[in-house]
């Protein structure tokens, strides 16, 4: 996270203000852990 917003903070990258909020709030709510994917079935 700390390396994305050194990105965005240097203009490299562009971003959603709003989409960068919800994703901050989430990760200081959360403590930043990862989150396992929820399985998917196997396609035929």
């Amino acid at each position: 996270m700390e390396g994305f917003l050194n990105e965005v903070r240097a203009g490299n990258l562009d971003y959603d203000e709003a989409v960068l909020e919800e994703i901050a709030a989430r990760h200081l709510l959360d403590g930043g852990q990862c989150e396992r994917a929820v399985p998917q079935p196997p396609r035929s």
